[in-house]
């Protein structure tokens, strides 16, 4: 009986006897493009790692793009060979359930976030990107919301005797009820996603024109989002995962586009310092008031 195995990464498709095939085998590597996948549920669980290999890709099968660019780019330089497990985003394909993926993604790119930018496909969809973003910001307002909370009432007893400390406290504190606060502030969160892609892939338009691809730039800045996680850490965390992020999204932009430093820096230096700008006016602004 033939079994068609089809790669979930680039949908190589390949049909094999299924009588020839070890009980134990459920893992298949594909002859394209290197991906593991399983392909179906083994019947003798005893041998975890038997693996089938589909039969050789005809010689006219195109060659995976992602791993074309990722070796050119380590070539030029000069980085170690990229094992395949480095070429994929676990976000992108969660083998073992989508918390383990999450957290295994949110580790590369703390980490080891050239080759996990690297490793970005061009033209891909954004809702798993988005998804990641989205889950990183809803964590950073539970976080802020529960540290808030624990600081106004430590607090508490000063604001019954500093009228102005208890006004701050007053405008620290969200007037709505918390459905509606998440659901106002995700909404915030993605249309900030998409207004800084846009920006970003205009600046690079500009920088190397031939390079930028608004896809990546999109996974980019949502992947970059991971150091946020470290909201979770009272005090400082918001402010160390803020630098870290904007620390990602620099090397994720370069080692996703393909792009030099000096480039990197020509797209991204003018946006950060108008930014820069419009947060000290915002301030001055609100010193005034």
């Amino acid at each position: 009986m033939l079994m068609k195995i089809t790669c979930p990464a680039c949908s190589f498709t390949r049909e094999v006897d299924e009588g020839k095939l070890p009980p134990a085998a459920a893992i298949a590597t594909c002859p394209r493009c290197k991906e593991r996948f399983r392909f179906r549920e083994p019947e003798d669980l005893s041998h975890p790692r038997d693996e089938v290999r589909a039969p050789p890709t005809p010689p006219e099968a195109a060659p995976d793009p992602r791993r074309q660019a990722a070796e050119a780019y380590r070539r030029a330089a000069e980085l170690p060979p990229l094992p395949d497990e480095e070429l994929t985003n676990p976000w992108e394909n969660p083998h073992d359930g989508y918390p383990a993926a999450f957290y295994q993604t949110a580790v590369r790119v703390l980490f080891a976030a050239p080759r996990f930018f690297a490793g970005l496909a061009p033209q891909k969809p954004l809702a798993r990107a988005l998804a990641f973003y989205l889950i990183v910001g809803l964590v950073q307002i539970g976080a802020e919301q529960f540290w808030l909370a624990a600081f106004a009432k430590i607090l508490a007893p000063r604001a019954e005797s500093d009228p102005q400390f208890a006004q701050l406290l007053t405008l620290l504190s969200r007037e709505m009820s918390l459905p509606l606060f998440v659901l106002a502030r995700t909404a915030f969160i993605t249309f900030e996603l998409f207004v800084a892609s846009v920006l970003y892939h205009v600046m690079f338009r500009l920088v190397a024109p031939g390079r930028t691809d608004f896809s990546l730039v999109f996974q980019v800045i949502a992947y970059a989002s991971a150091p946020g996680l470290l909201g979770i850490i009272p005090l400082l965390g918001s402010l160390v995962g803020f630098v870290w992020s904007i620390a990602c999204s620099v090397v994720g932009c370069r080692y996703a586009l393909r792009i030099s430093w000096t480039q990197t820096l020509m797209a991204l230096g003018p946006l950060y310092l108008l930014f820069a700008l419009l947060f000290v006016q915002a301030s001055i602004v609100a010193q005034g008031l």
